[in-house]
């Protein structure tokens, strides 16, 4: 696996001269489909997750790619490492922007950005966007950079966050993208 990358721009500038193959986000996940995730994330609004939609038409011929379903559209917030939910949680309700299409070592990503989640406390790689597409199999970054290049500077829109959820998810290579359960939910309040 590639190392994390510590900013938007620097992940952008890798992927620009990428030269090896995409790695496969699929192999790094167990095989055992019992296998489970759970963590901290935000849902974007609706309007946002259409024109998620939009951009991810043009993402449907690579066969590299799986798309992230509708119902699985979010910003991951926190597992063991992350933002600090309970800062977060504790705050009013802000805002995030969507926009700006990049794409990591496995996978293709809108920036999701609001000074809110820039003031809590996480580690340098936490860098807030909502997955597009996961690289199946590793391939050719080539035919992709064409693709990505015109829809950098796409913008998705943006939605109020006035609810964290703690979510448990199937996480094994099968079963990754089914439906996550909602085991917590924190409203913010300020």
């Amino acid at each position: 696996m590639g190392e994390w990358f510590t900013s938007f721009e620097d992940a952008w500038r890798h992927f620009l001269g990428r030269e090896e193959p995409l790695e496969s986000f699929h192999e790094k996940l167990e095989a055992d489909p019992d296998a489970v995730g759970e963590g901290w994330l935000l849902v974007p609004p609706e309007e946002v997750r259409d024109a998620a939609g939009a951009v991810q038409e043009r993402l449907a011929q690579f066969d590299f790619l799986a798309l992230t379903p509708r119902h699985f559209l979010h910003v991951w917030l926190r597992a063991r490492d992350g933002a600090d939910v309970e800062a977060l949680a504790a705050g009013p309700p802000f805002t995030v922007a969507y926009a700006r299409v990049n794409c990591f070592h496995d996978a293709v990503v809108v920036e999701a950005s609001a000074p809110r989640l820039d003031e809590v406390d996480a580690p340098p790689q936490f860098l807030p966007h909502m997955t597009l597409a996961y690289v199946r199999t590793a391939a050719d970054p080539a035919p992709l950079r064409d693709v990505l290049v015109e829809l950098r500077d796409e913008a998705l829109g943006a939605g109020e966050v006035t609810e964290l959820l703690r979510v448990r998810f199937p996480f094994s290579r099968s079963t990754v993208l089914e439906p996550w359960t909602v085991v917590e939910r924190r409203s913010l309040r300020g």
